[in-house]
């Protein structure tokens, strides 16, 4: 039994090593919602699957319709603005709300409202969550 009281008292007696030396510091992330990824492409037209053909930045001045994939992943309760610029003008007409499939793959397309050809002009599309940027791409139609 003395044996046992020694032991305990070398053991409780012992000084802990200094306090940096036991620990390390601990750094948590922030807690935020991952950003969206997301990822446009701007073709001249849509397969019978809907695979995005002519895949490109420069149309000819006889293009109708400007075809676009946005794929990536993002919450499901993310709200997306898409923004259309010609020539860097808002083209308010063009401006939408959505939120991401969750397929990942939203496709839709642009058109002259007279079913002629685009105007000429560089064309961006911009996507905001928010204030934030989450992806553009530009082309453009003609020889601006």
């Amino acid at each position: 039994m003395t044996r046992f009281w020694l032991v305990c008292l070398l053991l409780l007696g012992t000084a802990p090593a200094p306090l940096h030396a036991q620990t390390r510091p601990l750094f948590l992330p922030l807690v935020s919602s991952a950003p969206p990824t997301l990822n446009i492409r701007i073709g001249s037209g849509l397969d019978a699957a809907g695979a995005l053909l002519g895949v490109a930045t420069r149309f000819p001045a006889t293009t109708r319709v400007l075809y676009y994939h946005i794929t990536g992943s993002a919450a499901a309760s993310q709200s997306f603005t898409e923004r259309w610029l010609r020539d860097e003008r808002e083209q308010p007409e063009l401006t939408i709300r959505f939120t991401m499939p969750a397929s990942g793959i939203r496709t839709s397309a642009i058109a002259a409202n007279d079913g002629g050809a685009l105007p000429p002009g560089s064309y961006r599309i911009e996507i905001r969550a928010g204030s934030q940027l989450a992806a553009s791409a530009e082309a453009t139609i003609g020889n601006p």
